[in-house]
């Protein structure tokens, strides 16, 4: 009898003794889950500032590729660095190839930065160029899909000044052009100059018409804040 009672009074404290071992582990796993979920909140945190830091510091002067999607095709590209003048690519053929199999990496290449220009992130623009070569946006958009550029200029420039100067301006268009690409590169940094003027990059990237490559946290959190908010992660210039 005392016997039984003894194993009883210790099956009893070994519950006891069990519950109690169950209820402070629950609070160690408590406490090493909320300072884990701390931790990684800050660390995240600390990752975003510093992101978001890099890209305002560094975007506008870092070099980088811009092309211009229309309809799926890559017809003109520029490399851009600082605020100094575009410098057009002559040849995109293949960044056409490689746009279609989306190896957006292999697109950047040694570049910072991937900056893809939809047709749409133009829609606001009327004429683009220089005094001495000015075009409308829909002699832009037939010059960009034509596979002959320099011809369309070569014939509204001896329209404008006599079919006795087209071989003087033949030759002329082509030194200045030496490739069609050339010339459509050159129109596509008009472009981007006048869409500057009244744009910015980061505004048509959140209405997504523009994409850029690598799409960074920061990039990719100002999707989803309101237009007004993303304005202090970004560069004053884009």
């Amino acid at each position: 009898m005392n016997t039984l009672l003894a194993a009883v009074i210790v099956f009893f404290l070994l519950i006891v003794v069990l519950a109690v071992l169950i209820r402070f582990v629950k609070k160690i796993v408590r406490i090493i889950l909320i300072v884990a979920i701390v931790v990684l909140v800050i660390g995240a945190g600390a990752y975003v500032i510093k992101d978001a830091y890099n890209l305002k510091k560094n975007f506008l002067s870092d070099e980088k590729l811009l092309v211009l999607d229309m309809d799926g095709n890559i017809p003109a590209a520029v490399i851009s660095k600082d605020v100094s003048v575009p410098v057009p690519v002559t040849a995109v053929d293949n960044l056409d190839e490689l746009y279609s199999e989306q190896k957006f990496n292999a697109m950047k290449g040694n570049k910072n930065w991937l900056i893809i220009f939809d047709w749409t992130a133009f829609d606001d623009l009327d004429v683009i160029g220089t005094e001495d070569y000015m075009f409308s946006m829909a002699d832009v958009k037939k010059i960009l899909e034509s596979d002959n550029a320099r011809r369309f200029i070569i014939d509204k420039m001896v329209l404008e000044q006599g079919k006795e100067l087209e071989p003087v301006i033949t030759r002329e268009v082509n030194k200045i052009f030496p490739t069609e690409d050339h010339l459509k590169s050159v129109l596509f940094s008009f472009m981007i100059a006048k869409f500057l003027e009244q744009n910015s990059v980061f505004t048509e990237y959140f209405n997504n018409n523009i994409f850029i490559y690598p799409e960074t946290i920061t990039l990719k959190i100002i999707k989803i804040l309101p237009t007004g908010w993303m304005l202090g992660f970004l560069p004053e210039t884009a």
